[in-house]
């Protein structure tokens, strides 16, 4: 979760109106555990990139389930030989 806090912070970090309230409620989004529902609704209905933003909806997107398998995997590659003993 931390590396998506990083790359919210860092999609949001240079928008032009609305950067407190928009980083806030991306912010929210994550433990709340809807930022993957968000960004796909985003996706599916063709959301335009803000003036600042980093990337577009499709490589935030792209990005967030990345970090997601990077961060899931990391803790079952750790427990899986332990289960197999």
């Amino acid at each position: 979760m931390l590396m998506q806090l990083m790359s919210v912070v860092a999609q949001n970090h240079n928008l032009k109106k609305d950067m407190i309230s928009t980083m806030l409620r991306e912010i929210i989004y994550l433990p709340t555990f809807v930022k993957p529902a968000v960004e796909a609704h985003r996706v599916a209905s063709g959301v335009e990139q803000q003036p600042g933003q980093a990337m577009d909806a499709m490589s935030e997107m792209e990005y967030s389930r990345g970090f997601e398998m990077v961060t899931e995997a990391i803790p079952g590659l750790v427990l899986a030989p332990v289960e197999l003993r």
